[in-house]
């Protein structure tokens, strides 16, 4: 009864964190593009980015991936500025495009002259091919490899075969042919058994043969004892659970917050057409005021996904402990034991308890 209790409890945690979770991730490209802009005014290049990715797999236009090339390039990351702008570019018609041409070819002739492309050629053929650490295909690649420039380390994985590594330094803008061999693992055979020594002991193995069945007589059946129930897997369990529970409590505050703020900022300000917030004509606050509004509310919002976010991993993980823990009679939840059936055949039976 106590189980079901628990369970019960795990599927009422779980079911108020999807249904407590806004609808704040479906917003329009155009919105998380303006968002990302805004986030990029602060400073924050970082955490726009993910916002400009999102908005290109919502709407894959030249304005999203240039968008998310120029944030890219804040960060140093030249090889997806490089593919993100010659994207863009296969729309030269494009009225955003058209528009801002100058600061695409600009920051892509940078970016060019920050990647290398490098050849990678070797042996055995199949095997992995890892540029710092990221598989890039397999032997013979297909084509050559673009690379931010600087140190590098080529490596070869084979099965069989001895892990080779390269580390190299190049220079952006340039073509670099690598050539990178994996020998074979010679692994020493096992040397074997000596004979046994003159005088030695004769050494005889002993095979048990199956108890006969029960109703045999003779046979004897003995009770194991049962283990005492384990309580270190007890203790993880109530602590996901507690902090789940609380965590669910950061969410609901995060989300009631963020009500609030929304609904005094739409009261007393509004934004213009770069994004800014400025107070309506009928309201008393200031644009610092309506921007400490703004980002008051934004941040009321992350606490409230991350507050349910959280509480959803502490439930799903304390069921994991409560799944794997021991039942209190000490056997666990899932075991297999064997039995001797009809003909003194051995088979096995499996069973699942609660």
């Amino acid at each position: 009864m106590l189980r079901r209790v628990h369970l019960s409890v795990v599927v009422v945690l779980i079911s108020s964190v999807s249904l407590a979770i806004p609808a704040w991730a479906g917003e329009s490209a155009d919105a998380l593009i303006r968002k990302g802009l805004e986030m990029r005014k602060r400073g924050d290049d970082l955490g726009a980015l993910p916002l400009f990715e999102q908005a290109y797999k919502l709407s894959p236009t030249p304005r999203a991936a240039a968008q998310r090339a120029f944030c890219a390039q804040a960060l140093g990351r030249w090889t997806q500025v490089e593919s993100d702008l010659t994207e863009a570019l296969k729309s030269p018609d494009d009225p955003w495009v058209k528009k801002n041409r100058g600061a695409i070819d600009e920051s892509l002739r940078e970016a060019k002259m920050k990647v290398a492309v490098i050849e990678i050629v070797g042996e055995p053929p199949g095997a992995d091919v890892l540029v710092n650490g990221k598989v890039v295909g397999q032997l013979p690649l297909a084509s050559p490899v673009r690379i931010e420039a600087g140190e590098i380390d080529v490596e070869l994985r084979a099965e069989g075969h001895r892990p080779s590594l390269k580390s190299l330094h190049v220079e952006g803008g340039q073509y670099q042919r690598i050539a990178v061999r994996s020998d074979l693992d010679a692994a020493p055979a096992a040397a074997p058994a000596p004979p046994p020594a003159p005088g030695a002991p004769n050494v005889s193995v002993y095979v048990q043969q199956p108890a006969p069945p029960s109703g045999t007589p003779g046979a004897t059946v003995t009770a194991r004892p049962a283990a005492p129930a384990s309580g270190w897997r007890s203790a993880p369990k109530w602590i996901s659970w507690g902090l789940g529970v609380a965590a669910l409590g950061v969410g609901a505050y995060g989300y009631s917050r963020y009500r609030g703020l929304l609904g005094d900022f739409n009261h007393d300000c509004a934004f213009d057409q770069t994004g800014d917030a400025y107070p309506l004509p009928s309201s008393t606050r200031t644009m610092a005021s309506c921007e400490g509004l703004h980002s008051d509310y934004k941040s009321a919002r992350t606490l409230g996904i991350v507050g349910f976010a959280g509480a959803g991993a502490l439930a799903i993980t304390g069921l994991v402990f409560f799944i794997a823990e021991p039942s209190g009679d000490g056997r666990t939840a899932f075991a297999c034991t064997p039995d001797v059936g009809a003909q003194n055949r051995l088979s096995i039976g499996c069973s699942l308890r609660f």
